[in-house]
C-alpha cells in the first residue's frame, strides 16, 4: 500500500476503491462496446479480525482499529463484464517478521496444504466429495478443525455462488449434489481452518453485506425502500454489496423492508468462539486439461509447525503440486545464475533433476530404413 491504514472501515473502503480504480484501466479503447463493459466490485472488501470470521464490512461510524498481533482475514471479489475472481488471505500483524509458531502455525500449515490439495483435486473427471475427504484428513493431521458450513462454489458469469458446491466438511444436515468436474468450469475455492472447534455462530452484530434475491419482486411501501431497491438493481445487480455503499439517507432504512419481503439476501457476520481464530485462503480457478489456472495467490507468511501429514494418499496428492513448485524454483535459480553457497545439490534435488530430464527428453529418432528391396 502507498499509505498505512489501521482502521477496519478505512481498509474496507480502500479495498473497494482500489478495485474500482484498477478495473477502470482495462478495456479502455475508444470503442462503444468496451465503454459499456461493466466492471468493479463483485464482493465488497471485508476485513475480519481475530474471532470475527467473515462478512465484516462496517459502516462509516465504526472505529475498530487493527492492533499488533491481530489475525486479519481480507476477503474481496472483482469482476469485469460479469466474469468474477474472488480472493481471501490471512495476515498476522507483526512489527518484526518472525515465523508464526504454535497452534496458529499448525492452522496456517493445514490451510495451506488444504488449498494445495484442492488445486490438484478440482480437476477434470474428479468428484467434489474427494475434496471434502482430503480436507478432513489434512486438518486431522495438524490437530485443527475445518470450519463447518463453508462452501466452495462453481462460478458463472454474474453469478458468484452457483448451485454446484464443495462441502468443506461432511455434515448430515447439509447435503450437496455429487458433481464431476469438467474442463473449463470456474470455481472459487474457499478454505477456512480454525484453531478451535470450527463451529461459527451469529452474534448480536448487525449485517453489513447483502445481495439482490434473483427473480423476487414486491411492491414496497416506503419511499426509502423503493429508492434503495432501485439503487441496488442499477449499481450492483446480482453482486453482493455493503450498506455503506448505498445512499446514506435511504439505504439503511430501505434495506430493512427489502429484507422483510425477501428482496435481498443477508450475509451475516459470523464468529468463532472468543479466544480462537481462523486462517482463510480463497482462490478462483479455471479447470484446465491438465493444470488449473489460478488467480489470487499471495505469499503466505512464514510459519513453523512441528506437525506433518503421514497419510500416504494425501502425500501422493500433495507431491504433485510440490514437484511443480520445485521445478519453478529451480528454473528461477538457473535464470538468476544461482545464489552463493548453493552449488551442492540435495538428494531430492538430484532425483528431481533426473526425473525432469526424463520428462523433457526428446523422443528417440526412428532409425533410417535400409535401402534395397521391400
Amino acid at each position: 500500500y502507498q499509505r498505512r491504514v489501521h482502521g477496519v472501515r478505512e481498509l474496507c473502503e480502500f479495498g473497494d476503491a482500489s478495485i474500482n480504480e484498477q478495473t477502470s484501466k482495462v478495456y479502455t479503447k475508444n470503442d462503444k462496446k468496451e465503454s459499456k463493459i461493466e466492471r468493479g466490485v463483485a464482493f465488497p472488501t471485508c476485513v475480519n479480525v481475530n474471532n470475527i470470521i467473515c462478512h465484516f464490512s462496517p459502516l462509516h461510524d465504526d472505529a475498530t482499529v487493527i492492533q499488533e498481533g491481530d489475525v486479519v482475514r481480507v476477503d474481496l471479489g472483482v469482476h469485469v463484464d460479469g466474469y468474477i475472481a474472488s480472493a481471501a488471505h490471512t495476515i498476522v500483524v507483526q512489527t518484526t517478521p518472525e515465523p508464526i509458531k504454535g497452534k496458529l502455525a499448525d492452522t496456517f500449515a493445514a490451510a495451506s496444504k488444504c488449498m494445495d490439495a484442492a488445486h490438484r483435486l478440482v480437476a477434470k473427471g474428479k468428484q467434489n466429495q474427494g475434496v471434502t475427504d482430503a480436507l478432513a484428513k489434512i486438518c486431522q493431521a495438524y490437530g485443527v478443525s475445518i470450519v463447518d458450513a463453508v462452501l466452495s462454489h462453481q462460478v458463472k458469469r454474474y453469478l458468484i455462488d452457483g448451485n454446484e458446491c464443495i462441502l468443506s466438511k461432511s455434515n448430515p444436515e447439509q447435503k450437496v449434489e455429487n458433481h464431476v468436474f469438467e474442463e473449463g468450469e470456474v470455481w472459487t475455492l474457499d478454505v477456512v481452518v480454525s484453531t478451535g472447534q470450527g463451529k461459527l455462530r451469529e452474534e448480536e452484530s448487525r449485517t453489513f453485506v447483502y445481495k439482490r434475491a434473483p427473480d423476487q419482486q414486491y411492491l414496497l411501501k416506503l419511499k426509502a425502500s423503493q429508492q434503495a431497491i432501485k439503487e441496488i438493481d442499477s449499481k450492483f445487480q446480482t453482486f453482493p454489496f455493503t450498506i455503506r455503499s448505498l445512499d446514506q439517507k435511504s439505504g439503511r432504512l430501505g434495506v430493512s423492508e427489502c429484507l422483510k419481503h425477501g428482496l435481498v439476501i443477508p450475509y451475516p457476520v459470523l464468529y468463532e468462539r472468543q479466544g480462537d481464530t481462523c486462517v482463510q485462503i480463497k482462490h478462483t480457478i479455471i479447470i484446465g486439461a491438465s493444470n488449473p489456472l489460478v488467480s489470487g495467490i499471495p505469499t503466505i507468511q512464514e510459519f513453523s509447525s512441528e506437525l506433518s501429514i503421514q497419510d500416504p494418499e494425501i502425500l501422493e496428492i500433495l507431491s504433485k503440486s510440490e514437484k511443480k513448485r520445485r521445478k519453478k524454483g529451480k528454473s528461477k535459480k538457473k535464470a538468476s545464475g544461482g545464489a552463493a553457497g548453493t552449488d551442492e545439490k540435495s538428494d531430492d534435488e538430484g532425483e528431481d533433476e533426473e526425473e525432469d530430464k526424463k520428462e523433457e527428453a526428446p523422443a528417440p529418432k526412428s532409425k533410417p530404413k535400409p535401402k534395397g528391396k521391400k
